[in-house]
């Protein structure tokens, strides 16, 4: 029987000496490198220092047990792994396991950094989309914080503001599907809520309230391309409390909770993408609240 079988470990790519190996690496990314020291055509400790450096991988180093510790001291600052050979299957697959944990932990640095990254081009790409300088604006607006909107221009703006949060919001709170590497394989698991079926979304203060259309902004908690793993609501009815009751309905249903919802049900206005006219909600379903104060 393998050492790595291929139910739990796969694809898996033997490599002759070092110079393949690279060779490999140029071609694709690997979850985990294992090195069988020594190498022909270069050190072990060497190889192993260059894979953790250059790639987003684990490395497993194994080497005699004669020099074992002495390896190990040279490699562990660049965080390989290490075993001293001969070693079992069982503590072979023990530090796959390690090393499965180590992996979910590069993958969320990943994740954080691409976060990052994809905030900035967020930025670059509402000011050419949208033809403002967003950095000016919030700057203006922090230093400004008894701004209120005189004109098209500024109202345009608060706008893009309520956008930004509204999607930032959702993102926070809801519930994501995440990438867990195992040593099955990589498979999906679901944390948080699942909002895809949440049939109203609320939208209170006075970013919301105030705005010429209110659908535009909250819009922007629905189901994107752009974020697949995230379970936004996927074609939600949007009402607007455009009296300001939500927080006494909410203290009046700890009393009366259907006197609570008939009060809800004549104040809060359903909002549309054609108009923001105001009816009367049909019916009272699962409820989102956006807030965009």
């Amino acid at each position: 029987m393998p050492m790595l079988p291929e139910t739990e470990y796969s694809p898996i790519c033997i490599a002759a000496n070092a110079a393949a190996a690279r060779r490999e690496l140029l071609r694709r990314s690997f979850d985990f490198i294992i090195i069988n020291s020594p190498l022909t055509d270069a050190t072990g400790v060497h190889f192993a220092i260059d894979c953790c450096r250059g790639q987003n991988t684990v490395v497993l180093l194994l080497a005699g047990a004669d020099v074992h510790d002495e390896v190990h001291e040279k490699v562990v600052a660049y965080g390989v792994f290490t075993l001293p050979k001969p070693t079992s299957r069982a503590t072979l697959h023990q530090a796959l396991r390690w090393m499965s944990s180590a992996r979910e932990q590069l993958r969320r640095l990943e994740q954080n950094t691409s976060s990052i990254e994809e905030r900035m081009e967020e930025i670059r790409m509402i000011n050419s989309d949208e033809g403002v300088d967003l950095k000016k604006e919030l700057t203006y607006r922090h230093e400004h914080v008894d701004n209120i909107p005189a004109n098209a221009h500024e109202e345009h703006i608060d706008r893009i503001m309520g956008q930004i949060c509204i999607d930032k919001a959702m993102s926070r709170h809801v519930g994501k599907m995440e990438e867990l590497y195992t040593p099955m394989g990589m498979v999906y698991n679901q944390y948080g809520k699942d909002l895809t079926q949440i049939r109203y979304v609320i939208g209170t203060g006075g970013v919301l309230v105030r705005n010429k259309n209110p659908y535009e902004i909250l819009k922007k908690v629905e189901y994107a391309q752009s974020k697949p793993m995230e379970l936004r609501p996927m074609h939600p009815e949007y009402l607007l409390d455009a009296d300001y009751i939500l927080a006494a309905m909410g203290l009046l249903s700890e009393i009366d909770p259907l006197l609570a919802l008939r009060i809800m049900k004549k104040h809060l206005k359903p909002i549309s993408a054609c108009e923001c006219e105001m009816e009367s909600p049909a019916r009272a379903e699962q409820t989102l609240t956006g807030c965009g104060a």
